[in-house]
């Protein structure tokens, strides 16, 4: 039971031991780690698990296990370098701690072997053993409240390779596309737990014209803000594009052409 599962990672003896036993892993790295403290303070035991489903599934479905290794920047490390540990990130009990851990570090790093090309995003939710899957993406996204994150793509300047790009190369299958018209259109409320990232708007014509996405219907502009003939822009403004809470909105002043929001979700559960 879950209770159960609760006494057995929140306890100080053989914890190293019954996982390595349960998920198959190397009894020679495990059985010395008493508690799962020790595990996540260990660089060898977590890659062992971050390398097994089994074992991922296992600790991304207890609070306390989550709860340590996610505030361990060893742990992280190696969660966020393994396709098979991310894409374990997908529960809620994952998300409430991360999204409450204030260490980032590893998740940026995520961030750039992504926009570098060094780790390859999936076209599915799921992923594989090779790729990245949306949903654990997002989960990690959601670190420290999404502050990982940064205005405009997390780079420093509205340039190629960015993290929405890249999301838009991959994931275009699983978009939420919606459509506005003349002024300020509300692209989607979040639900309780929901994590979404805007990725792009896009204009049905290439005019020179607004085409903006933001938070509010008063700050319609600050996720996209640009002006010119090209028909899509992504994020570039002063607010984050990975969202936890509130609204979504588009706008443009052209009654002519059809603006379009695109953005990506996931609920954990």
């Amino acid at each position: 039971s879950g209770s159960q599962v609760e006494t057995w990672w929140g306890s100080s003896y053989y914890i190293g031991k019954g996982l390595a036993t349960y998920a198959g892993l190397s009894h020679t790295d495990l059985d010395p780690l008493n508690t799962v403290s020790d595990i996540a303070a260990n660089s060898t035991a977590m890659n062992d698990i971050a390398a097994s489903s089994t074992a991922m599934n296992t600790v991304a479905a207890s609070s306390t296990a989550m709860n340590t290794v996610a505030a361990s920047s060893t742990a992280m490390n190696a969660i966020t370098s393994s396709y098979t540990a991310i894409n374990a990130m997908t529960t809620l009990t994952a998300y409430n701690a991360i999204k409450t851990l204030t260490l980032t570090t590893p998740v940026k790093t995520l961030i750039s072997n992504i926009n570098s090309g060094s780790m390859a995003l999936a076209s599915t939710t799921t992923g594989s053993s090779t790729t990245i899957g949306l949903n654990g993406l997002l989960t990690l996204l959601s670190v420290d409240n999404g502050s990982a994150v940064t205005p405009g793509n997390s780079t420093a300047s509205y340039s190629s390779n960015t993290l929405a790009q890249k999301l838009d190369s991959a994931f275009s299958s699983l978009y939420h596309p919606g459509a506005g018209g003349h002024g300020t259109t509300l692209l989607h409320t979040l639900s309780t737990n929901e994590i979404a990232f805007m990725v792009k708007v896009y204009l049905s014509a290439g005019v020179n014209e607004t085409k903006d996405a933001g938070t509010s219907s008063s700050e319609y502009n600050n996720i996209i803000n640009y002006i010119d003939a090209t028909h899509t822009h992504f994020p570039n403004g002063t607010v984050s594009p990975l969202r936890l809470s509130g609204d979504l909105y588009i706008y443009t002043a052209t009654s002519s052409y059809t603006l379009y929001g695109y953005y990506l979700s996931y609920t954990p559960s």
